[in-house]
């Protein structure tokens, strides 16, 4: 499945210096339930850091996959949680202080995450995942893309691939001394062929060792969409073409000048 770029402006990260950060990095992410349509249910998560990380999760952790299943919800959302996967294991993480960034840090493992919701929209037919993140080791954004697992009333449909998915922005870095790029990834799923009634899903991904993880937004559509609503807005798509002929215009000028 192709990776699509879009312009670093659909979404902002708010970032300070590229060499030191005076406060937390904060993802903006797209507001795709007012596109998808449809009854909808929208869930995002606080910033990941030191300071507000959920009661009994420790600053750092190794392999204490234990503290990651039992979750870690969203604002206003008690059926959905984020968390390590059945696969987290020895992996080695770490929140890190607001004053650096923010976010959970993965040391020299590859660390397995996953979104899980146990009471999902009522006829769901689509779903959007927004994953904010920083490179790891050797420029890798994630070592598995997400996969969908859904239990339906007729069974369970496991490793489903998303329908699209696009690099929302990338934002240039300098965290903890490393030099990397921030990350905002979308990815969609088309669930009108699942037959059955949806009673659980769960997303699950690998970020790469010296990866660090900021948050997500998860929204859930009755909306049935085969098309691709990740797509650039038009404005979007006019600031690509006045940029380009801006750039023709200047080559034009050079080559008179040289003349």
């Amino acid at each position: 499945m192709k990776l699509l770029k879009l312009l670093p402006a659909l979404a902002i990260f708010a970032l300070t210096s590229a060499a030191a950060f005076a406060q937390a990095i904060v993802p903006t992410y797209k507001n795709y339930a007012s596109t998808i349509g449809g009854t909808t249910a929208d869930y995002k998560w606080d910033l990941f850091s030191d300071v507000n990380r959920p009661a009994g999760v420790s600053a750092s952790i190794s392999g204490a996959a234990s503290e990651w299943l039992a979750g870690i919800k969203p604002q206003g959302g008690a059926n959905i949680t984020f968390s390590g996967s059945s696969a987290f294991g020895s992996d080695t993480t770490d929140f890190l202080a607001a004053s650096n960034g923010g976010g959970i840090y993965g040391f020299f493992s590859q660390t397995h995450f996953q979104i899980n919701s146990v009471v999902p929209l009522t006829g769901m037919q689509s779903l959007v995942v927004q994953l904010a993140l920083a490179e790891g080791e050797g420029g890798v954004t994630l070592v598995a893309a997400p996969t969908l697992t859904v239990v339906t009333s007729n069974g369970t449909v496991s490793n489903i691939a998303a329908t699209y998915s696009l690099l929302a922005s990338s934002t240039a870095a300098t965290i903890l001394g490393m030099t990397t790029n921030v990350d905002l990834l979308n990815y969609q799923w088309d669930l009108s062929g699942i037959s059955g009634t949806i009673s659980s899903y769960t997303v699950s991904w690998q970020m790469p060792a010296h990866g660090i993880y900021y948050g997500q937004e998860v929204t859930e559509s009755t909306a049935v969409h085969a098309n691709n609503v990740l797509v650039p807005e038009p404005s979007a798509g006019i600031a690509v073409i006045g940029g380009a002929a801006m750039l023709m215009a200047f080559r034009r000028i050079r080559r008179s000048a040289l003349v």
